[in-house]
């Protein structure tokens, strides 16, 4: 695997994380404290959701990958899609993760 797609699965990680946690932190912003208890339960669930994600789609990606893999290719030809989609979805679980932590600066 080059160093480029490395990067690259890294960086749209981080960019998964950058617009989870920018929304959350958005949605979040002008709560009070029962709808922001409403809605940390919310995003709790939906990370949850994910999470369970994490753990089914990548198998599927690695079994579906390597089911179509002509005879003699490398196994590494279906790991890196999946370890793709893991940096991805874990990092929307990270950031949803993250953007939970934000309190609103109280006047």
């Amino acid at each position: 695997m080059s160093a480029h797609l490395i990067f690259l699965f890294l960086f749209q990680g981080g960019i998964a994380f950058g617009f989870s946690y920018f929304i959350v932190r958005v949605m979040m912003g002008g709560l009070g404290d029962h709808a922001r208890k409403r809605m940390v339960a919310a995003i709790r669930k939906i990370r949850l959701l994910i999470l369970g994600t994490a753990v089914i789609f990548p198998l599927a990606m690695f079994s579906a990958y390597y089911k179509s893999l002509p005879e003699e290719q490398p196994i590494s030809l279906a790991i890196w899609p999946a370890i793709w989609i893991l940096v991805i979805l874990l990092a929307l679980a990270g950031g949803l993760s993250m953007g939970m932590r934000y309190r609103a600066n109280k006047r």
